[in-house]
């Protein structure tokens, strides 16, 4: 886990390869976007340029960009391979008096053969000039067709073609490799290690390649130029993590500001609304108190009936109650109307109201017959008769009774 995120901190899972070559007479340009998934290289997209400036509109930015140079501008022989492994003798020997200082050079042994390529520093940083104008992160410089050795032993074929040159193979001739110019404009796919590429792609999937594996295979002294522009992307790519880390923890740190703000702003609003609350209430409550220092007033001018008749009355109906009947209420003047705010309260004077079950029929209607009898009662009202099941009944009834005075 902690490699892959190394990897990804350093290098990335998505690259470019970009390939400058030479077709009739003018620089086109081969871009391949690759990606990294699961260990395996895979192709997303290869585009065909036919000016440097196309290629802001298909590379993006924040990726590492591989490039390799093989135009006409770069020379490259074959050589036999020298028992010793000295490049710098082949090279001095090939181009003899050549100034290192403003020349770039890259060899790798193959098949036997030395491939040498040789260009002038000014061309390599001239793309590299351009790179970093339009923003592209540049991590890699490679020259001529050596990096072809990364894929070299997985091509099974007598010869490769490139976009613009054609490598063959020779058995029994030294050297054993030549390179010609490919005039061969139809395509070749290839196997590489189960990849199908098309041997348009072969030079910008083979730089991807060498720089991510390691580049153990060349030699040359674009190695300062190379470790420079490797440590530039390297930078970027760790400031790039680093910005973005930092405005996502801003981000989340505002969020979490606006979260606890937004929380404690409510209780703050909760907080005045209670005390706006309690103001209200306590001014309800002393209107309230008022009021119901009135009403007091109202009730005990109420219950200042003469207790003894009150008594005498209740008395006297309850014992006239038979066994079959039972009260559940005896409500002396109860109200006449509902309570209502700012309302007075009306009361049926001179009245009882009296509610019950009844078990039998005959002995109410004859309770009701030998109440309307009694000399104290004035009248007698049934308001409700509800059957509640076949051995009972729910009634309630009103008597009007006189001589009772406040």
């Amino acid at each position: 886990m902690l490699e892959r995120l190394k990897t990804y901190v350093l290098k990335g899972i998505t690259f470019y390869g970009l390939e400058a070559y030479q077709y009739q007479g003018s620089v086109k340009f081969r871009l391949l976007e690759i990606s990294k998934k699961k260990g395996d290289l895979i192709v997303l997209n290869n585009h065909q340029l036919d000016n440097i400036e196309l290629l802001q509109e298909f590379a993006r930015k924040n990726h590492p960009l591989y490039f390799v140079c093989n135009t006409d501008k770069v020379i490259t022989k074959v050589l036999e391979s020298d028992p010793t492994g000295k490049v710098m003798t082949a090279v001095e020997k090939s181009f003899p008096g050549l100034n290192f200082e403003n020349f770039y050079f890259q060899a790798v042994h193959l098949n036997q053969s030395l491939i040498l390529s040789v260009v002038k520093r000014e061309i390599v940083e001239g793309f590299v000039d351009y790179f970093k104008k339009i923003k592209l992160h540049i991590a890699g410089i490679s020259i001529g067709p050596t990096s072809l050795s990364e894929i070299w032993d997985f091509v099974k074929d007598d010869y490769v073609l490139t976009n613009s040159e054609k490598i063959s193979l020779h058995s029994n001739l030294a050297p054993y490799i030549s390179i010609t110019e490919n005039n061969d404009n139809a395509p070749v796919e290839y196997d590489v290690n189960g990849l199908r590429l098309s041997n348009s792609a072969l030079l910008s999937f083979s730089v991807v390649l060498k720089f991510l594996s390691g580049d153990q295979k060349t030699q040359s002294n674009l190695n300062e130029l190379n470790s420079k522009l490797g440590t530039q992307h390297r930078d970027k790519k760790v400031y790039g993590i680093l910005l973005q880390s930092s405005i996502v923890t801003i981000l989340i740190l505002l969020l979490v500001n606006f979260v606890f703000f937004s929380y404690y702003f409510k209780k703050i609003q909760q907080l005045e609304q209670n005390t706006l609350l309690k103001d209200e209430n306590k001014t309800s409550l002393t209107r309230i108190t008022s009021e119901v220092a009135e009403k007091e007033k109202k009730v005990e001018a109420i219950l200042s009936f003469s207790n003894s008749k009150t008594s005498f009355y209740l008395d006297r109906l309850a014992v006239t109650v038979p066994e079959s009947i039972l009260l559940e209420e005896l409500i002396y003047q109860p109200l006449s109307k509902p309570v209502r705010p700012s309302k007075s309260i009306e009361l049926k004077e001179q009245t009882i109201q009296v509610i019950g079950i009844c078990r039998n029929n005959s002995d109410f209607s004859e309770w009701i017959s030998n109440l309307e009898k009694l000399p104290w009662i004035e009248s007698l009202k049934t308001r409700d008769y509800d059957y509640e099941n076949e051995t009972s009944s729910n009634f309630k009834i009103l008597v009007h009774v006189t001589e009772i005075k406040k």
